[in-house]
């Protein structure tokens, strides 16, 4: 960033901020762009009036005392000549206290306005919401208005008429004072005639009535006139020094908090996924850019409120800062400390909402605390008590911050180095020879299957040679528990990892994303494995623990298989840049606000970031704007959309006799993402009013839809490449096993919700479909299974007796019915968190024969 890129976040961006969060609430209520405009004109306005109002009683102060010694001076001058003259100036200027700076006191409402001009500007010039839109004669309010037209001349009526209003303005406010005096205010009236001629015509019309308020302002002020506030004498250094002292560290406690505790404790959790491995760049870079945004809150704007007021005003002004101090303190370690999971872009889980008495009464005891801490600081004012209070709370979330930085530094150092193969894949599988395929589904959900097939039959068709089991449990409910046995069997369930406690559960995922790959290229295989998950439990796809074998081939291919991923991450950053600051700002805001600060992820965004590809322009995040209708998709099922969709360009068939093991992770179910109905494509614009689903399960919200509608369009991208297998003659010697890691908690099946063991069973409820050698027919099997079963199935009828490489073991199902199967639900999915050699405590339960029977779940504790 360059100094100027610095000024302009710290000064200019927190007031664009606050006019496109104020525009956005309006434009929420009533979509109209001239009473959208007056409400941000008017509120605007009464925000800063304090601001002007002070600056008109310091201006009119200098002016009075320019007038009052302005005899004298004129007298000096004309009377002495020379250095005796400023001598003479100078002498008379200490006898008054006066300095000849003060005089650009009549000035300060003018450079109040640069800024607000400058934010503005910048706001309603790229607001694409204006675009199009007419008012009146303007038919464009996102062009200049052009509403008088002599022959070829074209004149825009509104900046002269602006002008106008603006020097009518000046006239009245400079009213009986001499015309050097009202120079400066007809030169900026001009000057602003000049930037704005040819601006928009919404920016036009919004300065215009800011115009239009000033002059109402000082027509009042005209007749009401201002009372000229007394100087505070030196008995009132001490009280005001202690003032400020509360008040500066009240504003640095909340510019620490919300500008680096709150962005780097978010980023520290899984610094890993705000780095693109397309483009490698610290992720310390968000809370840099948060810090100074939230340094131009509240150390810059707030000052120049405290300042610019009172001493009366300055004195509540410090108590309520202080008071603010304990009341987002409250909201942000405890009201909002458990929000759900969210997403990289900002997006929680689950849409935000509370009941009314929980947000109330939430919201009451913030409120009740912020005053027994504003009376507290009125009571000790004379003290030093709210000095230390501050000072303790400053040096504990600075040290706070600085751990996660220094988090965040360490975990990006292990991935700055790492270079990526930016070329696609090539995936060998052979005509001549048998092929094992596995496809692990991230978050795949087995029960949605017969809803699928029922509502898109022709897959049915796709997927024959498929035995579907929808009777499979997986071990927990998160990718660090759950994908282990997926790929390495019953030695690496949580209960059997947690056994070998003398290895670390790095070492033990290792080992099961090794044990495949090894098993089969012993064996003759050639081994391809893409985006194996958490390896050396990095968030960040990598295939270090791959490099030692060269018989196994390890690509990544997320973001690398995004024909727009250059463009896609420069708009995710504009994103995470901008929303960043609104997700502190809703940690620290009791829970009653969270909906209107969140708006369904948007936070009040009006300017949506916009990538244009060859199959149409797409906006980042997706935002439900109805039950049935959205704005925008995700940016990560974007990615994981192509790389599906790009299976059959990266498959390379051959004729040679060697067989070939292709081992797959796609996170496309992981990421909820709704899409157009019936064919469930990508859609900037998705409106599914009236399409109405076939199954049983329920569709009752954003989360539910969406979770169906990433899996039904995994299930048939992976169609089409099946479709590839069978043009080209690989379809009967091959057999594939797709299946996933775990299910999602989304009570849509009330077979799986067991009331008796307080679970949804959905969460552990993973797809298992698997399509033998020279199989056909589509069936279902009750068959008690659960993902630790996928290497057996892999391995059978192609390799006898495997064993696993790293214990030595023969590797089979057989534990599966000599014993109940325990199952790890824990919250601690973070593998930055939850990487010691055993897993964290967590609920566990047991479960036999079939998992829709709740008299086969057993809760078995937290432990």
């Amino acid at each position: 960033m360059t100094i100027g890129d610095i000024l302009y976040t710290i000064i200019i961006t927190p007031l664009q901020l606050l006019f496109e969060f104020i525009y956005s609430i309006s434009y929420n209520a009533i979509q109209n762009p001239v009473i959208n405009i007056i409400t941000l004109s008017l509120a605007v306005n009464l925000l800063v009036l304090p601001l002007y109002r002070r600056a008109d009683v310091i201006q009119r102060e200098a002016r009075d005392t320019e007038q009052r010694l302005r005899p004298m001076i004129d007298h000096i001058k004309k009377n002495f000549k020379g250095d005796e003259k400023v001598m003479m100036l100078q002498a008379y200027y200490r006898e008054q206290h006066y300095s000849p700076l003060q005089s650009l006191k009549s000035t300060i409402s003018l450079l109040l306005q640069i800024p607000f001009f400058i934010a503005a500007y910048q706001f309603l010039s790229h607001l694409s919401l204006l675009n199009g839109q007419s008012v009146g004669p303007v038919e464009d309010l996102s062009k200049p208005d052009g509403l008088i037209v002599i022959g070829t001349v074209t004149i825009n009526l509104l900046p002269v008429l602006m002008t106008v209003i603006n020097i009518v303005s000046s006239e009245i406010y400079t009213r009986g004072q001499p015309f050097k005096d009202k120079i400066v205010l007809y030169l900026s009236a001009a000057i602003f005639l000049v930037l704005l001629y040819d601006s928009p015509s919404g920016l036009v019309f919004y300065w215009t009535l800011n115009n239009l308020f000033s002059l109402g302002k000082n027509i009042v002020y005209s007749i009401l006139g201002i009372k000229k506030k007394p100087a505070a004498g030196s008995s009132d250094k001490e009280q005001n020094k202690a003032l400020f002292r509360n008040y500066i560290l009240s504003a640095v406690y909340l510019f620490i908090l919300i500008g680096l505790l709150i962005p780097s404790a978010l980023i520290s959790s899984c610094a890993d996924d705000f780095v693109y491995i397309t483009d490698i760049k610290n992720p310390i870079q968000y809370v840099i850019r948060n810090s100074l945004i939230s340094f131009g809150v509240f150390i810059i704007w707030m000052s120049i409120f405290y300042f610019l007021s009172s001493k009366k005003v300055r004195a509540v002004f410090s108590y309520i800062l202080f008071a603010m101090c304990g009341f987002v303190s409250l909201n942000y370690f405890v009201y909002s400390r458990d929000m759900g999971l969210v997403s990289t872009e900002l997006v929680f889980d689950y849409q935000i909402s509370y009941e009314f008495d929980v947000a109330a009464l939430t919201a009451l005891s913030a409120i009740i605390l912020a005053g027994v801490l504003f009376l507290g600081a009125y009571r000790f004012r004379k003290t030093q008590i709210t000095v230390y209070i501050l000072l303790s709370c400053i040096i504990a979330v600075m040290a706070m911050s600085i751990t996660n930085i220094v988090s965040i530094n360490k975990q990006f150092s292990t991935v700055s180095t790492r270079h990526y193969d930016m070329d696609p894949p090539s995936v060998c599988l052979s005509r001549n020879s048998r092929n094992v395929v596995v496809i692990m589904l991230d978050r795949a959900i087995g029960v949605y299957i017969p809803e699928i097939m029922a509502e898109k039959p022709e897959l049915m068709e796709q997927y024959d040679g498929f035995v579907y089991y929808p009777n499979t449990v997986s071990y927990g409910v998160s990718t660090n528990v759950g994908s282990p046995p997926l790929y390495g069997g019953y030695e690496y369930t949580p209960a059997m990892m947690n056994s070998r406690d003398s290895l670390s559960l790095k070492d033990k995922q290792n080992e099961a994303l090794l044990l495949m790959p090894l098993i089969f290229t012993s064996n003759g295989f050639d081994a391809t494995t893409v985006n194996p998950p958490y390896v050396n439990y990095s968030d960040l796809p990598n295939v270090d623990i791959f490099d030692d074998y060269p018989d196994i081939h390890a690509y990544i291919t997320r973001e690398i298989n995004n024909p727009y991923y250059s463009e896609m991450n420069s708009l995710r950053d504009a994103s995470r840049f901008r929303n960043l600051f609104f997700y502190c700002l809703l940690k620290v805001s009791p829970p009653v606000l969270h909906p209107v600060i969140y708006n369904e992820g948007n936070y009040n965004s009006l300017n949506s970031q916009e990538m244009v590809t060859n199959e149409g322009v797409y906006h980042f995040p997706q935002i439900p704007t109805s039950d049935t209708t959205t704005k925008g998709i995700n940016a990560k099922y974007f990615d994981s959309y192509n790389d599906l969709s790009m299976m059959s360009d990266s498959t390379v068939i051959t004729d040679d006799g060697r067989g070939y093991f292709y081992m797959m992770d796609s996170i496309a179910p992981h990421e909820p993402n709704i899409l157009q109905t019936p064919d469930y494509t990508l859609s900037d614009d998705v409106d599914n009013t009236g399409y109405s689903y076939p199954g049983t399960i329920h569709m009752d919200s954003y989360i539910q839809v969406a979770h169906y509608h990433s899996n039904m369009a995994a299930l048939i991208q992976l169609g089409k490449w099946f479709d590839y297998l069978r043009e080209n003659g690989v379809w009967d010697n091959t057999k594939i096993i797709i299946v996933s890691d775990h299910g999602r908690e989304l009570f849509q099946c009330d077979d799986l919700i067991l009331d008796n063991v307080m679970l949804d069973a959905e969460s552990v409820n993973p797809l298992l479909m698997v399509k033998d050698f020279n199989s056909s027919g589509f069936e279902i099997s009750d068959e008690f299974m659960t993902n630790a079963d996928v290497p057996s199935l892999a391995f059978d009828s192609v390799i006898d007796n495997p064993v696993n490489p790293f214990t030595g073991n023969i590797i089979n199902s057989d534990i599966k019915n000599q014993a109940d199967q325990n199952i790890l639900v824990s919250d601690v999915w973070n593998v930055k968190e939850n990487n010691g050699n055993t897993f964290l405590p967590g609920r566990w339960y047991s479960v036999h024969d079939s998992i829709f029977d709740q008299e086969n779940w057993e809760y078995l504790g937290e432990y």
